[in-house]
């Protein structure tokens, strides 16, 4: 059995970050008056230095936005097996993505202490566990929370500078199956074995759970050269952060059968540097009888293109050593239009479309790697009381454009160490967000 137990040493390969399958949801925070020009909740995310935009006294800004992601994927039939076809397999969840400002007034005018808090990535799957997609994704949740001080600098009217920086959280957990049969398939020439892929029989379960801290920062830079202009700009710059935790493999009873006196039921640590992808944001405002606002960010998702986890501690041994993923991002690039006008002396009304080009190349997209071509519209309403108080609510459809992947670069005959020893990712793929976000603004 020691072929056997070598090609058991590279089971997690390719499928420890299926675990990572969290919903797609688009990049920008915050509602439809987000943006690296506007002061909100948001601005901790799109920049820190837009609060520069009101007066300089006691203010808190929060904005809460509630997604309701919708995935679906129908297999493509007969892949791998002949006259097989697959159930269409979807789920809906929902991820939430609050974000706070604060800024306090200190004896120069020129200067203020603010203050910035944010969800990060939060979200997860929820795919069905006898689903055909469930050796790439069942579950997952990734939860990222970070909280950042800072300062922000007026030297002269109509320009800032604001930074801010902090500590980060992130906390990833999930499983997916794993086919035992393909892995003793492996050790054959082209992976021609004797063991029928996806065989339920030869089904087993890989799950982890891992944490971990960093550091995160924001910079910024706002300017109004001119009454009826206004810019922003926004660097986001997040370290990577070491996730660590446990990695736990349940083998089907029927490996003892094919592979006698060989147990795998291993319990180890797992430890990954997770980087976090760093945005440049941009906005140009103009103000007439309506304002007019360009957005776009620059986001280096490249960072993503292959991850490579460390298994230790583990049971049986072998499985210690690196783990191999292959994600396949591109850095990605996103683009903003705004148009708001007053309707009343205290009420102002926005219509804002955001367009989301893929960021993984359709060869490499599989169920859990999402990443969909989005078009966002949405429609946003903004009061203004007396004492300046202002209540925001903003409703958001945004559509993932459905993809027919027919050249998969994932193959269960891949060898083992390639992070491509997946089952192919052929296949539809669907589905659509709903976002409402409830913004509000104290100023003391």
């Amino acid at each position: 059995m020691t072929n056997t137990a070598t090609q058991m040493e590279r089971i997690t390969t390719g499928a420890l970050f299926c675990l990572w399958a969290t919903a797609a949801n688009g990049n920008p925070t915050g509602g439809a008056f987000s943006g690296p020009a506007q002061p909100s909740g948001a601005s901790v995310y799109w920049n820190p230095a837009a609060l520069a935009a009101t007066d300089n006294v006691p203010a808190v800004f929060a904005e809460v936005t509630g997604d309701l992601v919708h995935l679906r994927y129908q297999r493509t039939p007969g892949d791998p097996q002949d006259n097989t076809v697959y159930p269409p397999v979807s789920f809906t969840t929902p991820a939430p993505d609050p974000s706070l400002m604060a800024s306090v007034p200190l004896p120069w005018p020129w200067l203020r202490l603010i203050f910035g808090a944010e969800s990060i990535g939060s979200g997860g799957s929820r795919w069905p566990d006898d689903g055909p997609q469930r050796y790439q994704a069942a579950s997952s949740q990734t939860i990222g929370v970070t909280a950042m001080p800072g300062l922000l600098f007026t030297p002269w009217p109509g320009f800032a500078i604001g930074f801010v920086a902090g500590p980060m959280y992130l906390s990833v957990e999930g499983k997916t199956a794993v086919d035992f049969g393909a892995i003793l398939n492996s050790q054959f020439p082209n992976g021609a074995g004797p063991f029928g892929l996806e065989n339920p029989d030869m089904q087993g379960w890989l799950s982890t759970k891992m944490s971990g801290w960093s550091l995160n920062a924001a910079w910024g830079l706002w300017a109004q050269p001119y009454e009826w202009l206004t810019l922003g700009l926004g660097l986001t710059t997040p370290r990577a952060v070491p996730l660590h935790g446990s990695l736990n493999v349940t083998a089907p009873p029927a490996l003892a059968k094919v592979a006698p006196g060989y147990q795998l039921n291993p319990h180890a640590i797992v430890d990954v540097s997770s980087a976090i992808p760093g945005t440049l944001n941009a906005e140009a405002q103009v103000h007439s009888i309506v304002d007019v606002a360009a957005m776009v960010q620059f986001a280096q998702r490249s960072v993503w293109k292959v991850m490579v986890a460390r298994v230790s501690n583990a049971e049986p041994q072998i499985l210690n050593g690196n783990e191999l993923t292959l994600r396949t991002n591109n850095d990605h690039w996103t683009f903003g239009l705004r148009i708001s006008g007053a309707v009343t002396p205290n009420c102002e009304a926005a219509v804002r479309f955001d367009y989301y080009p893929s960021a993984v190349p359709t060869s490499a997209l599989t169920a859990s790697n999402f990443d969909f071509t989005i078009y966002e519209p949405s429609v946003a309403v903004r009061w203004t009381t007396s004492s300046k108080q202002t209540f925001t609510i903003t409703y958001a459809f945004g559509y993932f454009v459905t993809v027919n992947e027919t050249d998969s670069i994932y193959s269960p005959n891949a060898t083992t160490n390639s992070g491509l020893s997946q089952p192919s990712a052929n296949g539809v793929y669907g589905g659509w967000i709903q976002r409402l976000t409830l913004g509000v603004n104290f100023f003391m």
